[in-house]
């Protein structure tokens, strides 16, 4: 009796595998198209081999005799609760030499040469999805995890909802809200009045006179008991104002331009003979002017050498034009210091020298933010950091060292008996100190190394 082939081995006509001759175009049959369509017809014929699997993994369909040769014999040699095996490379190598396009490896060639592992994992696929009854893994993060998969904890017992239980009536506790109730209520003050009304005879017998009306208008006259238009007085009512001052921020800011020098001119005094006669005929005069005639004759003398009030800048920006104009008056910055990452878009409160070592000065950063703008951004200030830089004016693109703080310091010093104790005040009032003496020796040194990440000392 024949052995019965098992329903792994078993495929429809429709086989994906390719003959000798049917393993190439046929260029008679069909015309030549672009290389982008024949591009897209390879990419769609080898969709079936990667539908629904995730990279690395391929479907395949092996034959009985595949089977056999690889011991891979479905139901038999491998099986639904052991669904893979290890195959070695090499002898699928060897099948697809011998067998050519025959093998039932061969629309994986380029997929198999380049998987870099001496064996594959080959798993069989139980369910017979899409006219494959096996996959093979190319790839190793894969091949671990079917190896080895995860642990999967049982599912908790559903727990029962708890029953509804319905509250119990308690006897009613007085707690004084129906004296509350009662004050709030409207009661009467004084009995009601009663009034008695009544109409004379002679307004009820009084004849009735009525009229034509014209018959364009509405001939529906609406007779009202009393007149309806009036208004309510308001007796009394409870209004409240506060008056409140506008709140404003400004600033000014006075322009410091570069300094010049201002002169004054006076005009002579002109007087009349008679005056020139009281003057000249004053003792003291004669005595101030021989006293001075010598002073004057020097200074003449000076005046002839060279001229007093020629301006000797506008001359030298002549020829030394390239050197600069006025500008240079201006006093220019010795050093500066900026760390893109920490004081960006942030104010300098406090900078202070270090009181022993030479071209080593401290700054403090903090928030640029109002009191009312500092209370709209609380979760972005306690996210930032606060932070102390500690510069070396050898070393201007890197802080020597990074403090950090709590919150903002708005003033620090360093300590006069020991320069390595750091003391700071928050803005929230905490006093924060810090002690840099294990790291005096990366201040001291003039080129730290910037690839050194252990810059941060906290409080």
């Amino acid at each position: 009796m024949s052995k019965p082939t098992s329903r792994a081995s078993q495929k429809p006509n429709s086989t994906s595998r390719l003959s000798n001759n049917s393993a190439k175009p046929r260029e008679n049959s069909a015309p030549k198209l672009g290389s982008k369509q024949n591009t897209k017809k390879n990419l769609n014929q080898f969709d079936e081999y990667t539908i629904d699997c995730p990279a690395g993994l391929y479907r395949l369909f092996l034959s009985s005799g595949t089977q056999a040769a690889f011991n891979l014999r479905s139901d038999e040699d491998i099986t639904q609760e052991d669904n893979f095996r290890l195959v070695p490379k090499q002898n699928i190598l060897d099948d697809m030499v011998s067998k050519q396009a025959v093998s039932d490896f061969s629309p994986l060639r380029k997929q198999i040469e380049d998987y870099p592992e001496d064996e594959i994992l080959v798993v069989y696929d139980y369910e017979f999805q899409h006219d494959k009854n096996f996959f093979i893994c190319l790839s190793q993060n894969l091949k671990e995890i079917i190896q080895n998969p995860p642990l999967v904890l049982p599912p908790e017992p559903q727990r029962e909802p708890p029953k509804y239980v319905p509250p119990e009536s308690k006897p009613w506790v007085s707690m004084g809200s129906e004296k509350q109730i009662d004050e709030a209520s409207f009661k009467d003050t004084r009995p009601l009045v009663k009034c008695d009304l009544k109409v004379s005879k002679v307004h009820l017998f009084r004849e009735a006179k009525f009229k034509d009306v014209d018959d364009k208008k509405d001939s529906n006259v609406s007779i009202q008991p009393f007149e309806s238009s009036f208004d309510t007085k308001m007796v009394e009512i409870e209004t409240g104002v506060q008056a409140a001052p506008f709140l404003s921020d400004s600033c000014s800011q006075t322009i410091w331009r570069y300094p010049k020098n201002a002169t004054t001119q006076y005009e002579p005094r002109f007087l009349d003979p008679k005056e020139c006669d009281k003057v000249l005929a004053q003792g003291d005069l004669k005595d101030f002017i021989s006293s001075s005639i010598p002073e004057l004759e020097s200074a003449l003398q000076q005046n002839v050498l060279f001229n007093a009030f020629e301006n000797d800048w506008e001359l030298l920006g002549d020829e030394m034009s390239s050197i600069g104009g006025p500008g240079d008056m201006h006093l220019k910055e010795y050093q500066s210091f900026s760390d893109i990452h920490n004081s960006k878009n942030k104010v300098v409160t406090c900078v202070q020298w270090h009181p022993e070592l030479k071209g080593i000065v401290a700054m403090s950063l903090a928030e640029n933010y109002t009191l009312y703008e500092r209370l709209d951004n609380v979760s972005k200030t306690v996210i930032t950091p606060s932070l102390i830089l500690i510069w070396s004016f050898f070393d201007p693109i890197q802080p020597k060292l990074f403090l950090e703080a709590p919150d903002d310091i708005y003033s620090f010093a360093f300590s006069n008996s020991d320069p390595n104790v750091i003391a700071g005040g928050c803005i929230n009032g905490q006093v924060v100190l810090w002690d840099i003496g294990p790291w005096e020796e990366r201040i001291k040194n003039p080129r730290g190394d910037h690839r050194d990440k252990d810059l941060f000392i906290v409080s």
